[in-house]
């Protein structure tokens, strides 16, 4: 969720120690909320006008958009983020559909778990065998290539695909099966997502919240433009001409733009792939459910999957109105 690339215990010479967090996403503000709570002297830089970075909402025409995320919390609130934001001392409400999940196949709905049924009997034997197996191995290789040689179902590929461009905005031939099969073990333990009721804001003001009580400070218009480094260790940031002294510092602004701001004064890992993901925002007269679904689509060629958001909070549309959110992988950059 962030770069901690510095951390010690919170009390030096019978001071708390400093934690600088760059960027006031909900990564940085729930890190510097549980570092606050643990006697931690948090101060957090935005560049923004604004906190929340992509989990906030984004008021339009009477629709309670978001920034970029959906209105959802990972898991619900059960979950490892739930009960995070729970010992940060925030309080927050999730509403999951009844089902959690469906898949859209045709007309049709079908309840997620059940998928199996709509498979001919071989499929579903070999199905329950890598399910099986996945518990004590799971091969070093993408999901797709770790399925295909035995199943070639379109149906199973398609919604291999959908699941993935969900939960990471890729496609199932570049998620490794190991973070795959993790997420599947945990939906029986934590649950699916579920919708925040107020949105993504309710949970970064929390959070905002949180550190202000505990004597911390959050400045946005207040761009980090340099990590400082003596003697291979962070101390501290430049943000304009001004130095900030820190025990620890946080970046919550991604991998690249870490790695920039310490200029060559440390060596980081630069070998990844980014994921990107696009959201539609619909608002039709009538719903496609009967409750805040998620809806997994696999026939869709861009669109992976939905959910209704304003049947667990209707403020999110105005009266007479629904707010769908649909997620999805483009596959060309050329939108």
């Amino acid at each position: 969720m962030c770069d901690v690339l510095s951390c010690r215990c919170n009390i030096r010479g019978g001071r708390r120690l400093k934690v600088v967090c760059i960027g006031a996403g909900i990564g940085s503000l729930l890190t510097g909320a549980l570092l606050a709570k643990d006697g931690f002297s948090v101060e957090v830089f935005e560049k923004l006008p604004r906190i929340g970075g992509r989990f906030y909402n984004l008021p339009y025409k009477g629709y309670t958009l978001s920034t970029g995320a959906l209105h959802l919390l990972p898991h619900g609130d059960s979950g490892p983020m739930g009960r995070m934001l729970k010992k940060a001392g925030v309080q927050f409400e999730v509403v999951r559909g009844e089902p959690p999940a469906l898949l859209r196949y045709g007309k049709s709905y079908c309840p997620f778990e059940n998928f199996y049924s709509l498979l001919p009997i071989w499929d579903r034997i070999k199905i329950g065998m890598i399910s099986l197996l996945s518990r004590v191995y799971t091969p070093d290789v993408s999901l797709k290539d770790w399925f295909y040689p035995y199943i070639k179902n379109e149906l199973v590929c398609g919604i291999a695909d959908s699941f993935c461009g969900w939960s990471f905005s890729l496609m199932s031939s570049e998620v490794p099966a190991r973070h795959v099969v993790k997420i599947l073990h945990n939906i029986p333990k934590y649950g699916m997502p579920g919708v925040v009721m107020g949105g993504c804001s309710s949970i970064c003001d929390g959070l905002a919240s949180v550190i202000e009580s505990e004597g911390g400070s959050i400045h946005t218009c207040s761009e980090v433009k340099r990590i400082l480094v003596k003697n291979r260790e962070v101390c501290g940031v430049l943000v304009g001409n001004n130095k900030v002294e820190a025990d620890i510092v946080v970046s919550n602004i991604g991998h690249d733009a870490t790695v920039k701001l310490l200029d060559g004064q440390m060596e980081c890992a630069t070998e990844m792939k980014p994921s990107e993901g696009i959201k539609f925002c619909i608002s039709p007269t009538r719903t496609l459910t009967d409750s805040p679904s998620i809806v997994f689509t696999p026939h869709m060629r861009v669109v992976c999957g939905l959910v209704d958001v304003s049947l667990a909070d209707p403020s999110f549309a105005p009266e007479g109105k629904s707010l769908i959110m649909a997620h999805g992988v483009p596959h060309s950059p050329n939108l």
